[in-house]
């Protein structure tokens, strides 16, 4: 009877470890699953967009730069500047198509904060139009800037820049070589789609 006893004792004690590692493997697993699918994950940190410098040239012969972020992909053309609060006042965002887009294609301001200027244009760094734009944080009704002629880059600065330093349509924006050599990231988008 004693030995039986002793058997049950410790097949309890065996059973009783099994359970509790049993249990630590399943809490272990259990936070290793992927998220469900209503949780909210963390967005995702974002390699920051290359940047380059610009050279501004009125037909006067007046100069301006401007350290500008490139924005090559779909994604990285639709976010934009949206989201931002400040922008360097020698700062803006050049938006880089891999073929021509319509005069009646253009950008709006959803979600962001900031006035801009856009300035539209040619693959030869003419600009062809300039459009103030509005601020639209809350993403109603967020009017389109089209630009009223084909063209190939636009280049967002803060509202005024362009009046500022005397710069109008038909003055040119120096672009470095081979930046619209470049393979495109991915089908066409813009800021508005």
């Amino acid at each position: 009877m004693g030995q039986r006893r002793h058997w049950q004792w410790q097949y309890l004690r065996q059973a009783s470890l099994a359970l509790a590692v049993g249990g630590l493997l399943i809490a272990t697993l259990a936070g290793c699953r992927p998220p469900q699918a209503d949780s909210v994950e963390e967005p995702r940190q974002t390699r920051p967009l290359e940047r380059t410098q610009l050279e501004l040239v009125s037909r006067d012969g007046q100069r301006a730069t401007l350290s500008v972020e490139i924005a090559a992909s779909p994604a990285q053309r639709q976010k934009g500047l949206m989201g931002r609060e400040t922008l360097a006042a020698d700062a803006g965002m050049l938006f880089l198509y891999p073929a021509p887009r319509a005069a009646d294609f253009g950008f709006w301001m959803y979600h962001t904060l900031i006035p801009l200027d856009i300035a539209y244009l040619k693959a030869s760094g003419e600009i062809v139009a300039i459009r103030a734009m509005a601020p639209c944080p809350s993403g109603d009704d967020c009017p389109t800037y089209p630009a009223g002629a084909s063209f190939s880059v636009a280049l967002e600065v803060n509202q005024g820049y362009f009046e500022r330093h005397g710069f109008a349509v038909g003055d040119r924006v120096i672009l470095p070589p081979g930046l619209l050599d470049r393979p495109s990231a991915g089908a066409p988008s813009g800021a508005s789609d």
